[in-house]
């Protein structure tokens, strides 16, 4: 049994605050509403759950089926649930209450109306961007990380 990384909803704000997306964003108390968060590894984020994720919205029909009555923020809302669903259903000990799976609203190149809704996951390597529509990692642009202007769980 492999070891499971683990932060506290404590140190997961402060760390946002030193290396997450941008220095303005607003991070919501919402990320204390777990004590300890675990770190999915990088590995495990790209090989397993980012692809179940693909298939299971294959399984549900709703994969790339972007509408307005089921959008971005939907989508982040999904795989959020879903990969607490992958916490759930390992079995390494631990006091966890869930992945450190976050919510993030930015302005895709910075454009000054309206916004995109992604997920944020603290891996083992740090933090990546999920495109949840497609089920992938992203980069964002230096301009578009200092337009994140809101952090939820």
């Amino acid at each position: 049994m492999s070891e499971v990384l683990t932060m506290t909803s404590a140190e997961l704000v402060a760390d946002l605050a030193i290396n997450g997306p941008g220095a303005r964003c607003k991070i919501s108390e919402s990320l204390y509403e777990d004590a300890v968060y675990a770190l999915p590894t990088h590995y495990s984020l790209t090989k397993t759950i980012l692809p179940a994720f693909e298939q299971w919205q294959h399984d549900q029909g709703i994969w790339r089926d972007w509408r307005t009555k089921y959008d971005c923020d939907d989508y982040a809302i999904a795989f959020q649930y879903f990969s607490q669903r992958c916490f759930a259903n390992t079995a390494d000990e631990t006091d966890a209450e869930g992945y450190a799976v976050m919510r993030c609203s930015y302005k895709i190149n910075g454009d000054k109306h309206g916004g995109h809704k992604i997920n944020l996951v603290k891996s083992d390597r740090g933090f990546d961007f999920i495109e949840p529509q497609t089920a992938m990692i992203v980069e964002l642009t230096r301009v578009e990380r200092d337009s994140v202007w809101f952090i939820n769980r």
